[in-house]
């Protein structure tokens, strides 16, 4: 608390602008927050605070706090709230202020300006539609959505590709590369629009950049750098050498063989293929000069012609460097001549459409406010509205739009401005910086930030600068593991040089865990190693997930057991891991948001309905057909599906299902449902139809029931994208059913929400400003690597596909610049990942498919940094524990009041303070006790068996759900793959439980509400009470419940009083909590599934 009540106290004036340094967890939007309270408090209008997020979301979320906060203050007392103002800087109890203060939240409300929290592309778009004059756009400008750009720029691609003029670049090219990896690469140029702004600057910098790799390349071409060998070294002088170094070793004997045969036929046809010939001598197949060409025997039988043949060699490695120059040279630039032809197309349709893409947005508001004409009169427009400004995320803020925010703030520095009427409130942190894809660079972050320094300096209140490193998100051992990842880090320029953190949760509790690694099957492919060692990964994390969840795994710092919600899994980079980790939580039923970003056609449930579209354009469609009825809307079995594909010989299955329908009832009902919709394609748009499936004849809700909440949001996306289509191109099926299959559809989702009670699986760069008690980094053991093909020189760039070019030295340098660019973000990324979590920290992952893991994957840096620490061994020694302290006894015991029988229950005593007289005793629990029974299975199979039945026994159902509960748990008895249960014992189990179901349970009558694992706690006569009750089942209707303890091991008279005894202790009390109800005790013997009731 010390740094934040700094930060609001020690020479805080109200307009002060800061440059605040804030590490992860250091509470920087509460900094934002209070900012925008203390701006507030002075009286500084609505609309005159601008608040730059990085996201949307981020910005939703900064709006619902600061609505929340002025809601607080409006229903606090003026105690509270003065020590509210206080923090904020505000002393003494000033009764105006406290009522000013009260009624901030009304006045909001009600106010028509509001202060704009948006990103600064939404604050662009703002811009541009109030000056679309001035900035020579129309006010109805449409911004493209992402799907929408590719499929312009795909267009403009191939209106450009039919011109003539353009067949014979593309001929050439096409000696470089494919058709579809020319399109790869000119996509990758048009993302990185952040590095150039018009076409023809990128152009002419490539141009610029050719020439200085080639230092005078035009005039030195391949062709004339072959004669010139030749006249250098006549056929004559070589063939002389070669006569020299005859009669010596064999090695030596074929070289200079091979020397002679290849010169010649270079000398008399000096070509492409003859001069490989002669090369391949003198370089490696890697295209490096060889090392050793010669014997030391036969460089001295060259006497004086020794340096004549070094000569050569050397000349002959300049050749080839000219030869890969030219190429480079050549290939970039018909590159970039294809790729300026596009452009030049793809800006010709959106301006003829009126159409601007999100680069476009931040480009044409930098040009407007950097305007000779306009300029001056926007800035002055904005200069009246725009008074203090702050900016959240400044480390991912790339150069076009850091040189925006500085023409936004220009005008806080002229004369007339030069006061403490405008501030300037930024926060970042550099060791966060993980978007240099979209153009944010720590370098250029250094130079703008010393920019806005410079500015600072003569102004009246220079900004100033803070640091925050204390965290109020994890606890000590999770910075501590964090600051030892980082440890080696000692280059001054790394933002972690001399980074080191605090919590203020100092005594809570914190573990890291690092596992081992999955290993492959060497039996199979690379492919299908890598494959299963994923699906491995991901089924031992369900697993783990699951178990947590069924054992009431304990969340030490929030003293109550976890949920999904508290569990987050964070993948490096979108791939196989991700669907496979979804499959496993689904496969486990434990709730998942699903991925964070999700391609529409790879969605099971709308493939589905698109191939019921595809098949209501062409009944004879039989693949469709058949997915159809596989699908959650009809559910055919295999069975039947496979008789009517062999029944229909040369009939299609849409005939051959009409014809079967005519002798079974049900195939009835699916015909009559399609023919249904058939009858409705030629009158209804493609929106109605979807809308019918999904809404009307609930297509929706059964998708839903099948595969779970997460089909809603692709499902709902189709039916948007089909509606937005239909407005853009007409209401036909064929149409969309095409476009569709043609483009590839993304859909983000918001999968951050805790309080949803679902595990997130997100990508790191998808959690940022995200948090969660429990966090698992999966995929740990690759590293990013830099695989070109273009490579970036200021605004040009080189385009070097094969090994040799890129292991060109020019080309090598930036390669090599770029790489330690990738590595630098990796660790701010594992940073970024690493400072999610709150009290637990799990690292795993699984073996490469070829090679080690390499000393630079996440893995290893962990790993090493675990080891360092004082740790402990898991029970599988390969696993490393940091734990610095065991885990406090949390008592997790509650009363039955906890549970609601439709009225609360509870024992005034068990609110009170424990008299120190009473004594205690140990836990009633008589499936407890049974290791003091001598005929008690102590072995390691009964212990297994024990533990499984509890916990398929705690998801004991209402009777109404019986046969669903039983196929829930034939599905998970079969997936456990232990010595301990054999196949005929998994069969035995399944029909146990079945004959339990139908004979003993209907008597219990399990209609009510029930609960499993109830722990229980009473005060009797000074003595507590401890006991814990497997089951509990109430029906409020027959006023009956039902106390249910499980026994493993063998029934014998001998123990079954004992427990009697105690279970009656639990129905005693129970009954003196509910004297209306009537109390039943059972104790059920899990080995043979019998169940043996009694009375109180």
């Amino acid at each position: 608390m010390e740094q934040r009540k700094q930060l609001m106290t020690d020479h805080y004036t109200h307009f002060e602008s800061e440059w605040i340094n804030a590490s992860a967890g250091s509470g920087k939007t509460y900094q934002l927050i209070q900012r925008i309270l203390k701006l507030i408090l002075a009286d500084v209008p609505y609309g005159n605070i601008l608040c730059i997020t990085f996201t949307n979301a981020a910005a939703r979320e900064m709006e619902k706090r600061l609505h929340e906060k002025l809601q607080g203050w409006a229903l606090s007392n003026d105690g509270d709230l003065e020590k509210e103002l206080g923090a904020l800087g505000f002393t003494g109890s000033d009764i105006n202020l406290l009522s000013k203060a009260k009624n901030i939240y009304t006045n909001y409300l009600w106010s028509e300006t509001k202060i704009r929290f948006t990103t600064l592309h939404g604050l662009c778009q703002s811009f541009l539609r109030t000056f679309a004059i001035e900035s020579d756009l129309s006010p109805n400008f449409t911004v493209l959505e992402e799907n929408e750009q590719n499929n312009l720029w795909q267009k403009s691609f191939e209106k450009i590709a039919e011109k003539h003029e353009t067949k014979s670049i593309l001929s050439k090219l096409v000696d470089y590369t494919t058709l579809f990896n020319l399109q790869d690469l000119l996509q990758t140029i048009l993302k990185n629009r952040h590095r150039w702004v018009k076409s023809c600057t990128l152009k002419n910098e490539t141009s610029t950049s050719l020439n200085q790799l080639s230092q005078n390349a035009e005039s030195q071409n391949f062709d004339n750098s072959l004669g010139w060998l030749i006249k250098k070294h006549p056929l004559e002088s070589v063939l002389e050498l070669c006569e020299r170094a005859r009669n010596l070793s064999d090695s030596d004997q074929l070289f200079v063989e091979n020397l002679a045969v290849f010169y010649r036929n270079f000398c008399n046809t000096p070509s492409k293929p003859s001069w490989q010939a002669l090369s391949s001598l003198f370089l490696t197949q890697s295209n490096k000069p060889r090392k050793k060409l010669l014997s030391k025997k036969a460089f001295e039988s060259l006497a004086d012609k020794e340096k004549s043949f070094l000569e050569l060699s050397d000349d002959i490695w300049h050749v080839h460097q000219i030869g890969l120059i030219e190429k480079i040279w050549n290939k970039t630039t018909l590159l970039v001549e294809i790729f300026t032809l596009v452009f030049n197309e793809y800006e010709h349709k959106k301006n003829s459409f009126g159409l601007l893409d999100f680069d476009d947005l931040i480009i044409k508001t930098t040009q407007l406010l950097q305007s000779q004409e306009q300029g001056a009169w926007v800035r002055y427009k904005l200069d009246n509205q725009l008074s203090h400004i702050l900016v959240d995320e400044a480390q991912d803020t790339s150069s076009h739009q850091w040189q925006l925010i500085i023409n936004l703030i220009d005008d806080f520095f002229s004369k007339d401005n030069s006061d403490t009427t405008k501030s300037f409130f930024v926060v970042g942190d550099q060791k966060q910086s993980i978007y240099s894809f979209q153009g944010a660079k720590l370098a250029e972050f250094d130079l703008f930030r010393s920019q806005i320094y410079k500015k600072f300096i003569n102004h009246k209140n220079p900004i100033i600068e803070r640091s925050l490193s204390h965290s109020y998100r994890s606890t000590t051992p999770i910075l501590s593991f964090i600051d030892e990842v980082f440890k080696v880090h000692k280059n001054p320029i790394s933002p972690f040089y001399k980074a080191t953190h605090s919590s203020q949760r100092i005594n809570n509790y914190g573990k890291v865990s690092v596992w081992p690694l999955i290993h492959q099957n060497e039996s199979c492919n690379d492919s299908e190693a890598m494959a299963g060692t994923e699906e491995k990964l991901a089924e031992k994390l369900a697993q783990k997930i699951r178990l947590w969840l069924d054992q009431g795994k304990l969340l030490q710092t929030k003293e109550r057991p976890i949920h999904a919600g508290d569990i987050m899994i964070l993948i490096q980079k979108r791939g196989r891991f991700g669907p496979a980790m979804a499959n496993a939580l689904k496969k486990y039923q434990i709730p998942c948001a699903g991925l964070d970003r999700l391609t529409l056609q790879d969605d099971l449930a709308v493939r589905d309905l698109h191939s019921l579209l595809k098949f209501l354009l062409l009944p004879e469609d039989d693949f469709s057909l058949a997915s159809i009825l596989k699908s959650s809307l009809i559910k055919i079995d295999e069975k039947t599906l496979f008789k009517l594909c062999i029944a229909r010989e040369e009939k299609s299955l849409w005939q051959e299902l009409k014809d079967q329908s005519n002798y079974n009832e049900k195939l009835k009902e699916i015909v009559l449902w399609l023919q249904e919709l058939l009858n409705k394609v030629d009158y209804n748009t493609p929106q109605d139809l979807i809308s019918t499936i999904l809404i009307e004849q609930k297509g929706m809700k059964k998708w839903i029931d099948d595969l779970g909440s997460n089909a809603t949001d692709p499902l709902l996306e189709y039916l948007t994208l089909a509606e937005q289509h239909q407005i853009k191109n007409g209401p036909s099926l064929e149409h969309w059913v095409h476009w569709f299959e043609a483009n590839e559809i993304q859909i983000k989702r918001e999968t951050g929400d805790a309080n949803q009670k679902y595990v997130r699986l997100l990508t790191v760069h998808g959690a940022k400003g995200l948090q969660a008690p429990i966090v698992f980094l999966p995929d740990t053991t690759e590293t990013k690597i830099d695989k070109g093909p273009l490579y970036w020189s200021k605004g040009g760039l080189f385009w070097a596909s094969s090994s040799t070019e890129k292991g060109f030295e020019p080309i090598k340098s930036i390669k090599d610049h770029t790489q330690n660019d990738l590595e630098d973000e990796s660790n701010r990324l594992l940073y970024v990942a690493l400072t999610r979590a709150e009290e637990e920290l799990y690292i795993c992952g699984w073996e490469p498919n070829r090679g080690e893991v390499s000393d630079n994957s996440w893995y290893k840096k962990c790993h090493k940094a675990i080891s360092q620490l004082k740790s402990k061994s898991d029970r599988n020694k390969e696993t490393i524990v940091y734990e610095p302290f065991p885990p406090k006894k949390i008592n997790k015991d509650f009363t039955i009041s906890d549970i609601k029988f439709g009225k609360i229950i509870y024992s005034p005593d068990l609110f009170n303070p424990l008299d120190t007289k009473r004594e205690s005793t140990k836990i009633l629990r008589p499936s407890g006790d049974e290791e003091e029974d001598n005929n008690t299975l102590k072995n390691e199979r009964a212990l297994f068996y024990g533990s499984l039945m509890h916990k398929i026994l705690e998801h004991l159902p209402h009777l109404g759900d019986k046969e669903e509960y039983l196929r829930k748990t034939k599905i998970y008895v079969e997936s456990i793959d232990s010595e301990f249960l054999s196949h005929d014992k998994k069969s035995q189990l399944v029909n146990d439980l079945k004959n339990l179901l139908n004979s003993a349970i209907p008597e219990i009558n399990m209609q009510g509400s029930y609960f499993s694992e109830v722990s229980f706690r009473a005060i009797e006569e000074k003595k507590i009470i401890n006991g814990q009750i497997d089951l509990i089942v109430r029906n409020p209707k027959t006023r009956q419940i039902w106390l249910i303890d499980y026994k493993t091991g063998i029934y014998s008279e001998k123990s079954m009083e004992k427990y009697k005894k105690q279970l009656k202790i639990y129905g005693q009390f129970t009954q003196k909590q509910c004297p209306q109800d009537t109390i039943n005790l059972a104790l059920l013997w899990i080995d043979s599934l019998k169940l043996y009731k009694f009375k109180l």
